[in-house]
């Protein structure tokens, strides 16, 4: 969902749509990440390790779904 929310800010401010939207999806995409790791770190260290690294693959799958090097 992150990369998703990504994907539509750059689609957004590329084709000229509306800024506040864009604004918007970058606070949504803040907000989700940083309660996935805050309510991961609160269940403890293994959890918040497997939040992280989920984060981490899923961009690295995504950059290589769009073939793009990072």
């Amino acid at each position: 969902m992150h990369f998703a929310m990504i994907a539509k800010d750059a689609d957004l401010l590329v084709h000229g749509g509306s800024v506040l939207m864009a604004i918007g999806l970058k606070l949504a995409r803040l907000l989700l990440t940083v309660t996935l790791l805050v309510v991961a770190a609160l269940q403890g260290w293994p959890s918040l390790l497997a939040a992280t690294t989920g984060v981490l693959v899923a961009r690295q799958l995504v950059l290589r779904r769009l073939q793009v090097k990072a």
